[in-house]
């Protein structure tokens, strides 16, 4: 791989001794890790299929791997189990050890920072905002929270550097993985070599400050907000701190923990601020890992999250023709009544996840249930991931068994009637349509092996 000649005089300018030990691990092959649902699948069950796994030293329920073909694995296509970048687990595991009742995360593609702090900070009766506005990658997102069934969870599209009004100081937890010039991603990805240049780095902190100055309107008094990029230019990282600190100065840096501290070298004080030094800088010579920066930032005050936004005068509508459709399909698969108001857009009816937001700001408002065609639902595949514990009918499939269900085959069932959850131990794969003892198989084709 070669570098371009001006990042590594970058470098060598801001790593001085330490430059050569980082050229040299910048040679090395990459390392993987993975974070797992320990409600899904044990860290014993993982070293039985993998192999042993080693620990990260921080993250929940984080392991290194070196297994092939992982993404096809039943585990995997359950969402059992999130393949992650080692140093990409940092932020989130450099936030306080508490639940948080709201998480906006402004730039959430992939998802993988969402999906963690929903893990290990999001209260079980939380919110989880994940915004992101590029419709291709949006899409990639909306999938990896179906995979993982996170049910708490809406999506938005809007511009990360323009706040909705509707979310000014309504959220105790802010996410801002900014987009970055990626040099910490450069041993993984070629292409961030190639594209590298002095001016895009320029031009990417100019959108990082509009993002930032966007996370901090979104922070509630008494909030905590996380600002993490994948690069190490300081033009992208303590500056940007450094500027958000001096135009609020309701916040203030917290000190990172020391599980993650010792894995990463501090931030570099500028200008003499010496509080900077509590963000961390994570380099590949110090931490098998790709490159980080973290900032966790505190607002002072105390927390008091705004109710919903009134959304003005409804004109009473008659109920839609298909609701009660919708309504009583839902009675006969779940194990008790839901209570959540049904919610249609376009020809999808879905669970509304939330009403803090205006509908109009919501790409997926919810869990999807599905489409009505000639008064009969057809179930989305998000139904049986997102809902697999309220579910009536379960199905307990052998390894051979769950194999043959992500390839979309028909299984022998113990149901004359009605849908089942297919599960592998306690990781749901999906939906079954049961009738006289068949199992028609409702596994998306496009996820099909």
């Amino acid at each position: 791989m070669q570098l371009p000649q001006k990042f590594c005089d970058r470098m060598e300018s801001m790593l001085g001794a330490e430059a050569p030990r980082f050229f040299e691990a910048m040679a090395e092959e990459p390392r993987r890790s993975l974070r797992y649902d320990p409600e899904k699948v044990s860290e014993k069950a993982l070293n039985e299929a993998f192999g042993t796994l080693s620990p990260l030293p921080f993250g929940e329920n984080a392991l290194y791997f070196s297994f092939d073909g992982i993404g096809a694995h039943p585990l995997h296509q359950g969402g059992a189990l999130y393949v992650q970048e080692p140093a990409a687990m940092a932020p989130v595991a450099s936030l306080p050890h508490k639940k948080f009742s709201r998480i906006l995360d402004l730039c959430a593609a992939p998802g993988g920072k969402s999906l963690q702090a929903a893990a290990t900070r999001l209260r079980e009766d939380g919110l989880l905002v994940c915004n992101e506005p590029d419709a291709r990658r949006r899409a990639v997102l909306i999938q990896n929270l179906e995979r993982m069934g996170e049910k708490r969870a809406v999506v938005t599209g809007f511009d990360a550097s323009r706040l909705p009004e509707e979310l000014r100081g309504g959220f105790d937890l802010v996410i801002c993985d900014a987009p970055c010039s990626g040099e910490g991603m450069m041993r993984k990805n070629p292409d961030a070599a190639a594209l590298w240049s002095e001016r895009h780095v320029e031009e990417l902190a100019a959108l990082q400050e509009r993002i930032l100055q966007s996370a901090g309107a979104a922070l509630a008094a008494g909030g905590v907000l996380l600002y993490s990029t994948c690069t190490w230019s300081v033009e992208e990282n303590e500056e940007q701190v450094l500027r958000l600190l001096r135009s609020d100065p309701t916040l203030s840096l917290s000190e990172p923990p020391e599980a993650v501290a010792q894995c990463a070298a501090r931030g570099i004080p500028l200008e003499g601020e010496e509080a900077l030094k509590r963000t961390l800088r994570f380099y590949p010579h110090l931490f098998s890992g790709e490159g980080q920066f973290v900032a966790v930032l505190q607002k002072e005050g105390e927390l008091s999250l705004p109710a919903p936004v009134p959304q003005g005068k409804k004109k009473k509508e008659r109920p839609h023709a298909d609701e009660g459709a919708v309504r009583a399909f839902l009675d006969g698969i779940l194990k008790s009544k839901t209570v959540s108001p049904l919610l249609l857009r376009g020809d999808t009816w879905y669970l509304q996840g939330t009403d803090l937001l205006p509908p109009s700001l919501l790409c997926l408002p919810g869990i999807p249930v599905g489409q009505v065609q000639k008064g009969r639902v057809i179930p989305h595949h998000s139904l049986f991931k997102c809902l697999a514990d309220a579910m009536a009918q379960r199905l307990t499939l052998s390894p051979a068994e769950a194999e043959k269900y992500l390839h979309g085959e028909e299984l022998s069932v113990p149901f004359e009637a009605g849908f089942a959850v297919a599960y592998l131990g306690n990781c749901p794969l999906g939906g079954l349509r049961c009738s006289k003892g068949r199992g028609k198989n409702l596994y998306p084709k496009g996820l099909r092996t």
